[in-house]
């Protein structure tokens, strides 16, 4: 889970989720530092696209 998340030199914004998205405009190039939390979600093969869950049941 991330935490927080920053350009160089700028304060961190909080984003307490499993995904985040960065828009840039052509051309351009940042750093961004993360902070982040190992091992508190319950592991999945679903893409951020997904949601929750995934499209697909697999079979028990």
């Amino acid at each position: 889970k991330y935490r927080a998340a920053g350009k160089d030199g700028e304060v961190a914004t909080t984003v307490e989720g499993k995904y985040f998205s960065v828009e840039l405009p052509p051309s351009t190039a940042i750093r961004v530092g993360t902070g982040l939390d190992r091992f508190c979600n319950t592991p999945s093969y679903a893409f951020p696209w997904h949601g929750d869950g995934i499209p697909v049941p697999f079979p028990s």
